[in-house]
């Protein structure tokens, strides 16, 4: 990965931390989008958001070190979904170039459309690599939402509403955080810092 990219980054991330994946991604979008279809949820516990950097070191560092080629870019699923498929659905040429690796790239892509409609952001949380770069630095970038112990009931209203499916009260700006303030308007335990109550 170019110094100049990670140095980008490591910008961004000291000033916004992980906010950029709850108010700038499009793929989060995307995913509270299918997630209202109306079908059974299950939640999954965030003590898997492990993988992400798992991923992270394997498919963007590690691999493509050996290889020289960019895996993780190989398989994402955004590529196939916003290019992959609509041009072998449009174009004869490409589509009898086809091989076995598109296919491979089709399930993963399906798979994660289901887990989006079952999950809470499962890209998000389990994959992406971005957010585990990210992730740290909601340690040290400035404060998005305080939590005001005194006033918390324990009500789990919070949790509900949260993107990432985080115990908002022990969780918030923490590493899975993505900063979207979206428990903010729901609870008056929760604020913007300084703000001194809640937004509703």
């Amino acid at each position: 990965m170019p110094f100049f990219t990670i140095g980008i980054l490591g910008a961004i991330g000291s000033i916004f931390g992980r906010a950029v994946c709850g108010w700038a991604c499009p793929i989060g979008g995307l995913q509270e989008l299918v997630y209202r279809l109306p079908v059974r949820k299950f939640r999954v516990s965030n003590r898997l958001s492990f993988t992400r950097y798992l991923v992270l070191a394997i498919l963007v560092f590690i691999v493509p070190f050996f290889t020289l080629e960019p895996w993780f870019s190989k398989l994402c699923f955004v590529g196939t979904l916003e290019a992959g498929i609509p041009l072998a659905l449009g174009d004869p040429m490409i589509r009898g170039l086809i091989g076995p690796f598109f296919w491979m790239k089709v399930a993963i892509t399906v798979s994660l459309l289901l887990a989006m409609a079952l999950v809470k952001r499962p890209f998000c949380r389990f994959i992406c690599p971005l957010g585990a770069i990210y992730s740290p630095f909601n340690k040290v970038a400035p404060g998005f939402i305080e939590v005001r112990a005194d006033l918390c009931t324990q009500c789990g209203r919070c949790q509900d509403v949260c993107p990432m499916d985080l115990d908002v009260p022990r969780e918030a700006d923490g590493l899975n955080c993505i900063r979207c303030r979206e428990c903010v308007g729901m609870c008056r335990a929760l604020a913007r810092p300084n703000a001194g109550h809640s937004i509703g």
